[in-house]
């Protein structure tokens, strides 16, 4: 995979990223999002590349990386 763009946001407060994500822990596998170990993944398609977002808290902020698959 190879990562195309990547970024950091400090979301106010207060905001739980577990909580918010956690509903995407209860599909099985007919969705394109899953949250598994608290990072949360999201396929999708753009101009006819598949991609994947990764996002993760640490330390207070939301980490994102997509990547081309």
């Amino acid at each position: 995979m190879i990562p195309i763009s990547q970024g950091t946001v400090k979301p106010l407060q207060p905001f739980d990223f577990g909580k918010s994500c956690s509903i995407y822990a209860r599909f099985d596998g007919w969705t394109h999002t899953a949250f598994i170990d608290g990072v949360l993944y999201k396929g999708f398609e753009e101009k006819g590349a598949v991609h994947l977002l990764e996002v993760c808290e640490r330390k207070g902020e939301m980490e994102a990386q997509a990547l081309q698959v």
